[in-house]
């Protein structure tokens, strides 16, 4: 019998019993041991008692052992009978693990000692990692070399190309099909192909296909509809790097004052002063003032509790079918040390509630306007509030998925007089809200912008320093992103220890090569990826929102390494919180907020006396633009932004990279909707990052960010309805046979597709996104379809993307059998998602 076991020489060779003999050492945890099956189970009872899992081979014969002793003089006469020659190329011997010789080539003894001794092919591995710029290729029928190559962590965790002629997948593959595939990846890795001989023995026969008739249907491809051009080489990472600005700004269009008004009065007087001047100009006004619950205090004047859904409710029914035209909310108004522990309650938690209890009336268009201080740090030295700044990130989610909802975020100085802000923002209501956050100070008014970041000048600190042998902390350090960082670090600062906190504990050491699980084993890769790199690594257990398990992770870190030199924060939760803004329950945002802000202010706290060169929070984009489910994870990166903003302007090197998608599976093609960085990109990026000045905030945007902020904020898209003006152009053959919608709901469906993308005829199984839609057309289709008397959502739409199924989502009778969709293929095409968070995979800008 043989066993696979998951131990190096010196290791196993402590266990073995006097039978059994080490039969091949394939890497250094990767042997295997033959001897008789007795003496086998033994063993392997043994090893199992240890917690080491081993593994029977199926094989005839105890092979590479003292049982193949009684046919090694038969089988060395054999092979004095064929003439031995001198190698005419250089290979590596499994026998001795190094570079054939001649003498040996030609000495049966050789072969015969092979059939006896140890395969010795871990380190035939080392010896072919020698040559950085090989490529290793298993020519055979199975692909068993190749995993082992890619397990050896001088070969697979060092980021050689490892390949095999039978393919790369574990199903049966065509022998034609798998080759193909091989010689494709050897191209793509820069080898030098032989087309000739690979193509040698083909026929080519000239086959004539009749010329393309004439038939005048446009087959265009519109400018406008393309969120980014696909690179056709590598792509500029610099011009991806913005920071937020904000400049002087005139008023936006003016328009005519709404009727119907809605004021959660803030204790200052503001509100009260624009309500009295509201009702001067002829306006309805409500008020809503914060309370322990819902309670009416006159005609038009109700307390609430702040975030409560239920009197959020009851506020919607007392105001029957007088539903509000303009809702402002002034609850964030006040000092920045006024509420503590009542930001979220007062702020996120009730525009969220707000919008659920009004925002369900689709047949009203209304507006929410949020009026803040301290919400963003407009001119130098103003202070922030992070837990007030997460309304932001809600209220540009907001009318992405509620298109008859328009919002507005105006933040305002601390101290001004009470009647003079209130005609500042009555003159702000008259005109139409932009869609970027807007300040008020004194007679000026600014908007928010983006600038490019520019490379540091002489004597400017770098956004990001590491040192050589520096210790640094990153939490989610096993996860892609902070495992990305994390290298990056490795890579830049030699020796470097790093300290790795996860949710969930890795296996012992010992059992690493005898995991099964996927993630599992992805996780335990990087940790070994690391190790290659020469740094130490510390994995360490703790959630990043828990105070107790995160100062005990610190202590074992600095028992271990020392103080801190820098800080990664990575952590973040995956599936929670993320989902539509009317589903969202009233944990949803603290579970996003909780490890994102709440962990970086423990780490803020607890490493106070390390001498720390920064701290890095892993933001999002989604915090800057919004998408499609995000309201309660853009709420948490707009808060983490804005706390690295404050610590920054009190003189800590704290910074916020708000990262746009990720793309870590090679390969996942870059599509019009979701231009992914890849990890090379990521690594470039945080290296421009040590030749840029230190600032508290940088937007990485991989598409043009002016365009998509006017898409998705300033909401700039193309009208509804255009497309179809320039002439509908016939359906695209790949979405298969033409089959008719069925029903009044399927036709009216249909008719709105085709007037929205300009394709004349379009059956009920054709997929809207194969189509050219993507997730901003899904919401206005949502819109037009509401006004037609149809209850559907975005969200609806990316789960249903064909007519017959969104008919049946929205309970009308159809016939079943539409062509299944993956989640994965609707997220891609409305426009892919954070790729580290990619579970629920909701549509993003």
């Amino acid at each position: 019998a043989m066993l696979a076991v998951p131990l190096g020489e010196l290791e196993l060779s402590a266990l073995m019993g006097p039978d059994v003999d080490l039969a091949a050492l394939n890497g250094p945890a990767r042997s295997v041991v033959s001897g008789p099956a007795e003496a086998i189970d033994r063993l392997a009872a043994s090893l199992d008692g240890m917690g080491v899992a081993t593994r029977r081979l199926r094989t005839s014969h105890a092979f590479h052992s003292a049982m193949m002793e009684p046919i090694l003089d038969d089988f060395r006469a054999a092979v004095e009978a064929v003439a031995l020659h001198a190698p005419d190329r250089a290979y590596l011997s499994n026998r001795s693990g190094t570079w054939i010789a001649t003498e040996e080539a030609t000495d049966p003894g050789y072969w015969a000692d092979h059939v006896r001794n140890p395969v010795r092919f871990g380190a035939a591995l080392e010896a072919l990692a020698a040559d950085p710029d090989l490529i290793l290729l298993e020519v055979g029928p199975g692909t068993a070399l190749a995993s082992l190559a890619r397990q050896h962590p001088e070969v697979g965790p060092a980021g050689r190309t490892v390949l095999s002629t039978a393919g790369e997948g574990t199903e049966a593959t065509d022998a034609a099909l798998a080759l193909a595939g091989a010689v494709g990846r050897l191209w793509l890795a820069g080898l030098v192909i032989d087309w000739t001989a690979y193509e040698g023995g083909e026929t080519r026969r000239r086959v004539p296909l009749p010329t393309y008739p004439f038939e005048r249907q446009r087959f265009w491809i519109e400018p406008k509809q393309m969120a980014a051009a696909v690179p056709a080489g590598p792509r500029d990472v610099r011009a991806w790097l913005h920071r937020p600005v904000w400049t002087e700004a005139p008023a936006g269009s003016p328009r005519a004052l709404a009727e119907r008004w809605l004021l959660l009065l803030d204790d200052l007087g503001v509100g009260a002063a624009l309500a009295r001047r509201l009702e001067d100009a002829g306006c309805t006004v409500t008020t809503v003032t914060a309370g322990f619950g819902f309670e009416a205090l006159g005609e038009r004047a109700f307390a609430a509790r702040p975030g409560s859904l239920n009197d959020a409710k009851a506020v919607s029914a007392a105001l029957g079918e007088e539903v509000p035209d303009a809702i402002v909310h002034l609850w964030s108004l006040g000092r920045p040390d006024a509420y503590v522990g009542l930001e979220l309650p007062r702020g996120v938690d009730a525009l969220a509630t707000v919008a659920q209890a009004l925002g369900g009336r689709e047949s009203n268009e209304f507006e929410i306007a949020w009026i803040a201080s301290h919400a963003f740090p407009v001119l130098p030295g103003e202070p922030v509030v992070a837990e007030r700044a997460a309304a932001v990130g809600l209220l540009k989610v907001t009318p992405q998925e509620m298109p008859h909802v328009a919002t507005r975020a105006i933040d305002v100085a601390e101290g001004e007089d009470a009647e003079a802000l209130a005609e500042r923002l009555f003159a702000e209501f008259r005109t139409a809200p932009s869609g970027l956050p807007v300040a008020l100070r004194g007679e000026k008014r600014f908007e928010q912008g983006f600038a490019p970041v520019a490379s540091r000048g002489a004597g400017e600190a770098p956004a990001l320093r590491f040192r050589d042998g520096g210790v640094y902390l990153v939490t989610g350090g096993l996860g892609r992103v902070g495992g990305l960082i994390a290298e990056q670090i490795a890579r830049r600062a030699p020796g470097a220890k790093l300290a790795l906190t996860a949710r969930t504990p890795l296996p012992p050491r010992r059992q690493w090569d005898a995991a099964t699980d996927p993630e599992t084993i992805a996780r335990i890769e990087r940790v070994r990826a690391l190790e290659a790199l020469g740094a130490e690594v510390l994995v360490l257990v703790a959630d990043a929102g828990d105070h107790a398990a995160t100062s005990k992770a610190l202590a074992a870190a600095r028992a271990a390494f020392g103080p801190l030199h820098g800080v990664v924060h990575a952590a973040g939760q995956v599936r929670r919180g993320v989902g539509p803004l009317l589903e969202l329950g009233p944990d949803d945002a603290m579970a996003q907020l909780e490890p994102k802000l709440g962990g970086l202010m423990i780490l803020d706290e607890l490493t106070g006396e390390d001498p720390l060169d920064f701290v890095l929070a892993v933001s999002s984009l989604a915090g800057v633009l919004g998408g499609l489910d995000f309201a309660a994870y853009a709420a948490a990166n707009a808060s983490l932004d804005a706390y690295a903003q404050e610590r920054s302007r009190q003189g800590a090197p704290f910074l916020s990279i708000d990262w746009d998608g990720f793309r870590f599976d090679p390969t996942q093609p870059a599509t019009r909707g979701f231009l992914g960085i890849s990890p090379d990109e990521g690594r470039a990026v945080l290296a421009l990052l040590e030749e840029t000045a230190a600032l508290p905030q940088i937007l990485v945007a991989t598409g043009d960010l002016s365009a998509r902020v006017d898409q998705w904020l300033r909401r700039k898209a193309e009208p509804v309805g255009t497309t179809a003006a320039r002439g509908g152009h016939a359906r695209p053959a790949s979405q298969g046979a033409y089959v008719a919608p069925q029903g009044e709901v399927e036709t009216r469906i249909a008719d709105l597709w085709s007037e929205l993308l300009g394709i004349a005829e379009i059956g009920r199984f054709d997929n809207f996104f194969e189509l050219g839609g993507d997730s901003l057309l899904a919401i206005q289709v949502a819109a037009r379809l509401k006004k037609a008397g149809l209850d559907v959502t975005a969200q609806q739409l990316l789960s249903a993307p064909t007519i017959a199924e969104l008919a049946r989502a929205l309970g009308a009778p159809g016939i079943l059998g539409a062509p299944a969709v993956s989640a994965a293929a609707i997220a891609e095409a409305a426009g892919g998602v954070v790729a580290e968070e990619a579970a629920a995979a909701p549509a993003r800008p």
